[in-house]
């Protein structure tokens, strides 16, 4: 299996390093800079405009220049089967059609047994 690796931005020299991902979401991306014992996590977030990814690893600022939609499009091209889940509330499925239920019914004005 190989790592993926994006290309991020060290601020303060304007350097362009190659990192490996450890995890990649929407709302946070840990990487890893460098390698054994040498090697540092960090974890990127978005900025408020959604521009780009910042990140502190040692002291320096690092950057990763894909706006939050961007990201997310390729979240779901690499694994499609992600965007279309089952789940609605996060809860177990038998418990997921029990809500629904009662909440049709609400909507319809019955009240249900609970």
């Amino acid at each position: 299996m190989s790592d993926e690796k994006i290309k991020v931005r060290v601020t303060e020299s304007g350097q362009t390093i190659e990192v490996v991902v450890l995890n990649k979401r929407a709302d946070r991306i840990e990487i890893v800079i460098g390698e054994g014992v040498h090697s540092v996590r960090c974890e990127l977030t978005p900025t408020r405009n959604a521009l780009a990814y910042v990140g502190n690893a040692m002291g320096r600022e690092i950057v990763y220049e894909r706006t939050r939609a961007d990201l997310k499009a390729d979240i779901d091209r690499v694994n499609p089967t992600l965007r279309k889940s089952t789940r609605v509330l996060g809860l177990p499925q038998c418990a997921e059609k029990r809500h629904l239920t009662r909440l049709q019914g609400s909507l319809q004005g019955k009240s249900g047994p609970c």
